[in-house]
């Protein structure tokens, strides 16, 4: 009999370690699961915030400065102005335009550089180095829009412009990020 009881009591603590070591392996693999989902939570809404403050600025050309001489206040100005909107919610800082006209030498021209609030919309000025370089061939124009956020990160939109018919249109390729913060490297910002 007190080998039976002795037998009964190490089996019911042999059964009762394994219950807690069980319990603790679940528990640990709860909590690692849930660290893992709060970090990703962490994550996401890093994402939300600095899109909160990120530039987003594309070319934005209205029907007046697309149609032929210009209608409106772009009459006979169009090739001096070139119109962008900073779309994003942030503000982009040092934003300049590059028109390259291929069809004209590889010839290129900026613009004079300006910031945008987010939502503005602005004409930036072509800055032209030869009055007459390239104003009249604008059939197939490519381009980009360099600019800045608020922490230093550098952000390029590149662009296709081509003429058909008397009206100009304006083809956005991409907007992408250049550098990080501060002007790092991507790799060195963890982007």
């Amino acid at each position: 009999m007190v080998t039976t009881v002795a037998f009964f009591v190490k089996w019911q603590m042999t059964l009762g370690d394994l219950g807690v070591a069980l319990g603790t392996l679940l528990l640990a693999f709860f909590t690692f699961n849930l660290g893992r989902a709060a970090t990703r939570q962490v994550a996401l809404q890093r994402a939300k915030e600095e899109a909160k403050t990120r530039p987003y600025v594309v070319p934005a050309p209205s029907h007046e400065w697309a149609v032929r001489n210009g209608e409106g206040e772009y009459i006979d100005s169009w090739r001096q102005r070139f119109p962008v909107k900073n779309t994003g919610q942030g503000t982009a800082l040092n934003v300049q335009c590059m028109l390259d006209f291929r069809g004209r030498g590889g010839t290129t021209v900026r613009t004079v550089p300006t910031s945008l609030a987010g939502g503005d919309q602005e004409d930036l000025r072509v800055h032209w180095d030869a009055p007459a370089l390239g104003m009249e061939e604008w059939s197939s124009v490519g381009g980009r829009i360099d600019f800045e956020d608020v922490v230093g990160a550098r952000w390029q939109t590149t662009f296709q412009l081509n003429t058909e018919n008397e009206v100009r249109y304006v083809y956005v390729k991409d907007v992408v990020q250049i550098t990080g913060p501060s002007g790092r490297p991507l790799e060195e910002a963890g982007g």
